[in-house]
């Protein structure tokens, strides 16, 4: 993996928690990947790889608001294109990985991402990728807010 002068979560499911959370029960601010940080250039459902990704500049300034009011910045994606063979787990991680790396080359660093490559309870709108995080954040001592946290959805 290349070294770059901020943190990034090096693959899914991986936590890194800001410094000087405010409070033990934190915000989170979930959001799905594709069409709603992100498209694909080649126009397929999710990017294939780093060369197929377009990142949603309009995003920026929102989730840069969003990290200063320290709400944890969480991506949880569907990927059913794993299961089905139209993609595979290296095409998807280093997409994702390119999509972290631009968010944090202005300033806005995500916390965690996870994506569902199959059609079970972690497959959005079923709550088992946000239910993982809340068991990583109490592994830790933190518990989520869940009256403050929110998700934004691309409503496909």
């Amino acid at each position: 993996m290349t070294q770059h002068r901020f943190r990034l979560p090096e693959k899914r499911r991986t936590l890194l928690l800001p410094e000087n959370l405010p409070d033990r029960r934190v915000r989170v601010a979930f959001f799905d990947a594709d069409q709603t940080l992100r498209n694909s250039r080649s126009g397929r459902p999710s990017p294939h790889g780093h060369s197929d990704l377009i990142v949603h500049e309009r995003c920026f300034a929102r989730l840069q608001n969003l990290a200063e009011e320290k709400y944890l910045l969480a991506i949880v994606s569907n990927q059913a294109g794993i299961e089905l063979g139209y993609i595979d787990h290296a095409e998807v991680e280093e997409a994702m990985q390119a999509m972290l790396i631009t968010f944090a080359e202005k300033g806005i660093l995500f916390n965690y991402y996870d994506y569902a490559e199959f059609y079970n309870e972690d497959r959005k709108p079923e709550p088992g990728m946000a239910w993982r995080l809340e068991r990583l954040l109490d592994m830790q001592g933190y518990a989520i807010n869940w009256a403050a946290s929110f998700m934004v959805d691309d409503a496909t």
